[in-house]
């Protein structure tokens, strides 16, 4: 009896391990190029403090119609300077809570690049991205324009 005991714990412990490993990894956001459109509303830029020529922004990016149901948030960032930069990042949406890291990266002088959220159905409300850039190791923070959808004729609660 010791012994199937003992076996069946083995099995467990082996399947315990085999389920752990074949959980899906956190998905990280590449850095892409931006390509912005009548559908972006975007915050005003904002200059990073630890390098100057450093800009960022949130953007929330909706469907084909501006008024559209789905939307995604973007983190963008322009390198002005004169020398590449270390960054990496992270963009959340409040509609849905959720929030996408973005993958550590060197941007060249003269580049835009953007860090893309996952694009899903927006909420009745205040809608708003938040996004946090971390250029040589300094963070900074900064968020879109708020967007209150509330579609006609379907009035919100």
């Amino acid at each position: 009896m010791k012994r199937a005991g003992k076996s069946i714990g083995l099995a467990a412990a082996a399947v315990g391990v085999a389920l752990f490993a074949a959980s899906p990894a956190s998905a990280m956001g590449m850095w892409e190029k931006v390509s912005t459109n009548s559908t972006w509303k975007c915050g005003a830029t904002k200059q990073h403090t630890a390098v100057p020529g450093v800009g960022f922004q949130a953007c929330m990016v909706f469907g084909t119609l501006n008024e559209s149901d789905e939307a995604k948030s973007v983190l963008v960032v322009t390198n002005n300077s004169s020398k590449a930069i270390a960054l990496e990042g992270s963009i959340t949406q409040t509609w849905n809570g959720q929030t996408i890291d973005c993958q550590a990266s060197v941007l060249q002088p003269g580049f835009t690049r953007g860090c893309y959220n996952h694009r899903v159905q927006i909420k009745c409300g205040r809608n708003t991205a938040y996004g946090d850039l971390r250029v040589n190791g300094v963070w900074n923070r900064t968020a879109s324009k708020h967007h209150d959808w509330n579609p006609d004729p379907i009035w919100c609660p």
